[in-house]
């Protein structure tokens, strides 16, 4: 069904961002948010949260992955099919990480366990998210370098990379909101927007 704000996939009724204490307390005094490239994202912020193929699918079957070849050199060659070795994958990768940037909520407010003694962490609730939205938007609307039309959202769908990775290889909005299966305690919900209008194309 249709979410907030004309959105394609509901809000859910009350996310979370946990973060440092901190940013937290400024986040709360001054009513401000961050949103992050993909390409930061990508980093691996630390080894608890971290996805190492963030922005990137892949496919890994157990026993090799089967590629049939139909060409040589650039010529047309008679079809020959064999098997990569079980360590390689196809990957699907989102070239325009630079130019989508994120914003990372949770489902759960109970993620703290990601903080230490000295960098303690916190939840910050968003407790209501129609308004949330729209004033989101029309932020984006008066940001120059914001496409606001291009602004989606959803929960992150976690995924084996040996499982079939049916359409979402084909498409970038899809490969930012699937993460693999270690991350998924996580329980991420997550918005995002491109710096230009054809982010979300194939390339």
């Amino acid at each position: 069904g249709a979410g907030p704000a004309g959105l394609p996939f509901p809000f859910p009724r009350m996310p979370y961002q946990c973060l440092r204490l901190e940013y937290a307390l400024e986040s709360g005094a001054r009513g401000a948010f961050t949103f992050s490239t993909l390409a930061w994202f990508q980093t691996i912020e630390d080894e608890q949260r971290g996805d190492r193929l963030e922005g990137i699918h892949a496919f890994q079957p157990k026993g090799g992955l089967e590629v049939t070849r139909t060409e040589r050199d650039g010529k047309p060659h008679p079809p020959v099919t064999f098997k990569l070795a079980p360590s390689q994958s196809l990957r699907a990768n989102t070239q325009a990480r630079n130019d989508i940037f994120i914003y990372s909520t949770a489902l759960v407010c109970d993620l703290t366990q990601f903080g230490t003694a000295s960098t303690p962490m916190s939840c910050v609730e968003i407790h209501n998210p129609t308004m949330f939205l729209s004033r989101l938007r029309a932020i984006l609307s008066l940001t120059p370098d914001a496409e606001v039309k291009t602004l989606i959202h959803d929960k992150v769908a976690y995924y084996a990379i040996a499982d079939l990775p049916g359409n979402v290889h084909a498409l970038t909005d899809r490969i930012v909101m699937n993460k693999t299966e270690s991350c998924r305690e996580q329980q991420e919900f997550r918005l995002a927007v491109g710096q230009k209008r054809d982010v979300s194309d194939c390339r």
